[in-house]
């Protein structure tokens, strides 16, 4: 349970640094910008729901295995692409 508010604390703490991040390199707004933390959110209550029903269905196991399967593929691909849109498909 301690790990879960620590997970839920750095993501919080991860956004604010990287909104202004965005900003400076993307040359956004900052109505643009707080769209894209909005739309970061929206994912993590998504799969925060997702991960909850299906854990409910299956067990704690699944969810969390499929959740290390998909880090897991998506380091990868990143490692391998060659180009910056291959890296955005991941």
């Amino acid at each position: 349970v301690c790990s879960f508010f620590l997970a839920e604390a750095s993501e919080l703490d991860v956004i604010s640094p990287l909104t202004t991040a965005w900003r400076l390199e993307w040359v956004l707004s900052t109505d643009e910008a707080a769209l894209l933390a909005s739309i970061g959110f929206a994912g993590f209550a998504l799969g925060t729901l997702a991960s909850g029903l299906l854990g409910d269905r299956f067990g704690r196991r699944v969810p969390i295995l499929g959740a290390y399967f998909g880090v897991i593929v998506g380091a990868l691909g990143m490692w391998n692409s060659v180009s910056a849109p291959a890296v955005g498909f991941f």
